[in-house]
Parts: C-alpha cells; sequence; structure tokens
C-alpha cells in the first residue's frame, strides 16, 4: 500500500515544482492565484507541498484506487511524506544557492 502513497506524493511534487520559478509551465497559473485568489485557496492548490495532499494526493489517490475508506489512512500519510519531501527540496535549494 505504500505505491500509491509515493505516487500520489510525487504528483504533488510535480504540480509544486511546476508553478515554483518563471520557466515552469504552472507558473503563469501561480500568478495570477497569488493575485485573485486567497491565501486559504492557494496553499492547497500550488503554495504549501504538505496542503497540497488535500487536493491533488487525494485526487491522485481516487485515479489509482477509487474512493475507499482506506483514504482517511492514505491522505495523511500523502502529506507526511510531502513534507518530508519539503524538507528535503528546502535543503537542495539551499545548497544549490551556497
Amino acid at each position: 500500500m505504500i505505491q500509491p502513497i509515493i505516487i500520489a506524493s510525487l504528483a504533488c511534487l510535480a504540480v509544486y515544482v511546476a508553478a515554483l520559478s518563471e520557466k515552469m509551465a504552472l507558473f503563469r497559473l501561480r500568478q495570477f492565484g497569488d493575485i485573485w485568489l486567497p491565501w486559504f485557496i492557494r496553499k492547497p492548490l500550488y503554495d504549501c507541498l504538505t496542503c497540497m495532499a488535500s487536493i491533488w494526493g487525494t485526487t491522485f489517490l481516487v485515479i489509482q484506487i477509487g474512493w475507499t475508506w482506506q483514504l482517511l489512512v492514505l491522505v495523511p500519510a500523502v502529506a507526511g511524506m510531502n513534507q518530508i519531501m519539503d524538507l528535503t527540496l528546502d535543503l537542495i535549494l539551499k545548497m544549490h544557492d551556497e
């Protein structure tokens, strides 16, 4: 049951990174959202990798396994995996800036 968690978490990371810098595909949508969307909508859509598990993690899990009671356990697991990847991404970016 770890495979759907990893796939959903990596998919969240792909959306997050695609909206992160000017050279990425979703950056224009991020600019639009930064102007027009309130913070509590921006965070789970593209601004907080851990928060993205609520929308994107659920979406990718439902695509993989369908609607099931297991989502109650899997979505928080995706949020935890996203937090680990967010900390790792921050470390990599800090090392890159040095």
